[in-house]
């Protein structure tokens, strides 16, 4: 099920839920609580546990400032209009903007008794806490099968990272890619790429945690592939030299998998670039770019390739 919709139905769960809870206790405003659990619940684990203290710290900070202008200012909708101002001011100040809404809504309500009362600002704070908690705890425990998700997205980036190397291997052979396609493909791994940040930041408690970082290692190694495309752009035709290092290219494109493959690919790229180096100097200026083209993909592949090792050095237990 799409992660928007496990969102919309966790926040129906939270607004419902902290609603009866407000109802039971004998809170007033019940149904605000319902609307602020909503306003508390997020897209990933990580972000609301990372929230739910900033919510109530700046929610406790609007109460404070709010009940304090009251009582030197008067209980008034100016006033309120000014506190507005001076109050998300104060919280973006904080880096605490997330509470700027509910915090508003809860000073509102001081508004009500036109007068000092620790009844309404007891249940303001009430209401925050209640709802905060309920959308939390909901969060954390709402059931997501984020390791499977993750061993999916990262199976499937693997293929995409694969087929985009043999297109590269095309490329450096003289055959004809289709820019559309390669856009779309970088689209497609975009979207992969995001959605397993998402993945990762549910993954409060470790679980997927190198899983995160691989995906985080594949999009590295994306961006040097982009690189590589656009070093193979400025190329007409392909150099007498190319045939090796696409040879290269296509087995790498079967060595990418969740094992360490990348120590002896590395050596087997520098012994390529040790025989390049060895080939007699370029006499026309047309060979000599030629030429500094395949060098910077063969330094590209070096980073490509370094980029594996080190996540492998990190996680040497990962496969």
């Amino acid at each position: 099920m799409n992660r928007y919709v496990h969102t919309t139905l966790k926040m129906g769960l939270a607004g419902a839920v902290t609603t009866l809870l407000a109802l039971l206790i004998g809170l007033e405003h019940a149904v605000t609580g319902g609307i602020l659990a909503v306003l508390s619940t997020q897209l990933t684990r990580r972000d609301s546990i990372r929230d739910a203290l900033r919510r109530l710290v700046g929610v406790g900070i609007g109460l404070v400032i709010g009940t304090i202008a009251f009582v030197i200012f008067g209980y008034s909708v100016v006033i309120f209009s000014v506190l507005t101002f001076v109050y998300a001011g104060v919280l973006f100040a904080l880096k605490l903007g997330v509470a700027i809404v509910p915090g508003l809504v809860l000073v509102n309500h001081l508004l009500g008794p036109g007068a000092f009362a620790w009844s309404a600002l007891g249940n303001a704070a009430a209401l925050m806490s209640l709802a905060v908690a309920v959308a939390l705890l909901l969060n954390v425990t709402y059931p997501l099968n984020v390791q499977r998700s993750m061993q999916t997205i990262s199976n499937t980036i693997d293929q995409k990272v694969s087929f985009a190397l043999e297109q590269i291997a095309d490329a450096l052979s003289g055959i004809d890619i289709d820019e559309k396609e390669r856009e779309a493909e970088d689209k497609a791994m975009g979207k992969l790429f995001d959605s397993a940040e998402l993945h990762a930041a549910d993954a409060v408690f470790g679980t997927v945690k190198e899983a995160g970082d691989y995906v985080s290692m594949r999009r590295s190694q994306w961006r040097r592939i982009n690189r590589m495309w656009r070093l193979l752009d400025r190329v007409e035709k392909p150099h007498e030299y190319a045939a090796p290092l696409a040879d290269y290219v296509r087995g790498l494109a079967g060595a990418i998998g969740k094992e360490d493959q990348a120590t002896p690919q590395r050596e087997t790229l520098q012994s390529l670039l040790a025989s390049y180096r060895e080939k007699p100097l370029p006499e026309s200026r047309e060979a000599f770019e030629a030429r500094a083209v395949l060098f910077q993909v063969v330094f590209e592949l070096e980073s490509f390739l370094a980029v594996k090792i080190r996540f492998h050095e990190t996680h040497p237990n990962w496969a």
